[in-house]
């Protein structure tokens, strides 16, 4: 068995009691962050993270969308920004994400509930209704939360860094 540790986490988030005053988002970007990072990574107990709690990609886009009664173990899958995507990315002017060169890399998505609940309400977990969604507007709730994992093994962290540490001093 694999122990995977979380490499890189890219969280998508509004909140709306951190949004009410001065719009921390704004101005405090870092702080409402790492805010959210600790709420998400807090305890669901046992070795659950509350994250774990949500649903994947796998129980949110299939036929029959399940929101999970209990964690579920991760659900890897390829990155989804392949070189040609990074490339796009990196033409466009935005800013690439930090993917190490791992072909046992895997990622991993997870929607609270009022995410998950908005994307089946509004059938955008299926490709006809993404398909009608096109060129609409679309609101989700300000509590709606998404998180993002790109894991590694952790056999493969001295590798990573060591490579990246060759890199960076160029």
């Amino acid at each position: 068995m694999k122990t995977w540790t979380l490499f890189v986490c890219e969280m998508i988030a509004i909140c709306g009691v951190l949004v009410a005053q001065n719009n921390p988002a704004m101005n405090a970007p870092d702080q409402v962050a790492w805010t959210l990072f600790i709420q998400v990574n807090t305890s669901a107990g046992g070795s659950n993270a509350f994250f774990e709690t949500w649903a994947s990609d796998t129980d949110t886009f299939n036929s029959n969308p399940q929101f999970p009664t209990q964690p579920s173990p991760l659900n890897l899958h390829a990155p989804v920004v392949p070189a040609a995507g990074r490339v796009a990315i990196q033409q466009s002017g935005g800013l690439l994400p930090q993917i190490p060169p791992n072909p046992s890399l895997g990622e991993e998505s997870r929607h609270n509930r009022d995410t998950f609940n908005f994307i089946v309400q509004n059938n955008l977990y299926r490709i006809s209704g993404l398909k009608a969604a096109f060129g609409k507007t679309f609101s989700f709730p300000v509590s709606s939360m998404e998180v993002k994992g790109n894991w590694m093994p952790v056999t493969a962290i001295p590798q990573f860094t060591a490579i990246r540490h060759i890199r960076d001093s160029w």
